[in-house]
């Protein structure tokens, strides 16, 4: 049980964390403008349209998409899981193995985690790459009981680089990886 545990807090730090704050009326994901970040982009925006994004546009486009993998690990949900990564790329194969461990484990992740610094590193018209700094604190119940299984799991610190695709009319996570 505890190899499991340790086997989805790496995959969280790697594929998961959504910053500490409750959600604005301007959050990104409902559509509205983010702060001090001008409009967001439309996650289906056409395929027609190859035009580059801004680096705030990308910003929001990533932050939404990090909030719907994070709600697929929540609820265990592939389905969810299709709404924020790429089906047959690298993530989902990752992000899916880790649901099924959790699955098979009888597992609910509330691993809680902040966003430190996010910053674009590239953006081309269909492809853009995301750095991002966090601190993870994994947290498991399990999903008959709603008991905390104590795996003794601590709080770190996590560097990763992603990269979100545009994948025919819209966009998606496709990979992500460990940077430090």
């Amino acid at each position: 049980m505890l190899v499991a545990l340790a086997v989805v807090a790496g995959g969280w730090i790697i594929a998961t964390s959504a910053a500490d704050r409750p959600a604005s009326s301007q959050d990104p994901v409902d559509g509205a403008a983010a702060v001090g970040r001008g409009p967001s982009p439309s996650p289906s925006a056409s395929a027609g349209t190859e035009k580059e994004l801004t680096e705030p546009e990308a910003l929001a486009l990533f932050e939404g998409l990090r909030r719907k993998l994070e709600v697929a690990y929540r609820r265990r949900s592939a389905e969810a899981l299709l709404q924020a990564v790429g089906r047959g790329s690298p993530q989902f194969a990752q992000s899916r193995g880790d649901l099924r461990l959790l699955e098979r484990n009888h597992l609910l992740d509330r691993t809680r985690s902040r966003t430190l610094e996010v910053s674009i590193v590239t953006i081309d018209p269909g492809r853009f790459v995301v750095s991002e700094r966090s601190v993870v604190r994994p947290r498991y119940v399990d999903d008959a009981t709603y008991v905390e299984v104590d795996a003794e799991l601590r709080r770190a610190r996590s560097s990763s680089e992603w990269i979100v695709e545009r994948r025919g009319d819209r966009w998606v996570i496709t990979s992500s990886r460990a940077t430090g």
